[in-house]
């Protein structure tokens, strides 16, 4: 019937924009995990020759760390994170 196929056709479009979405989700995901990986790297190395953070910047940083950590971040910026925290705060 004729319903049945309209039916079926909306059903398909929905699934279709439903995977366009998640689509859209996992490449924004990637792309914020970039950046926030990529931010955290500067600070590490801005600072790690004196080995201290400013107050301000280790705010960033746990923010960025916690963002970073929502995403699905690796260990490799979790490294660095730790290490950070290690770090004096001038």
């Amino acid at each position: 019937s004729s319903v049945e196929d309209l039916k079926n056709d909306l059903t398909q479009r929905i699934e279709d924009v439903d995977k366009r979405i998640e689509d859209y989700r996992k490449e924004t995901r990637e792309i914020n995990k970039s950046a926030i990986r990529h931010s955290i790297t500067e600070i590490y190395f801005e600072h790690c020759d004196s080995k201290k953070l400013d107050m301000r910047t280790k705010e960033d940083l746990c923010s960025l760390y916690n963002a970073y950590s929502s995403v699905g971040g690796n260990s490799f910026a979790h490294e660095l994170y730790e290490e950070m925290m290690t770090w004096q705060v001038k």
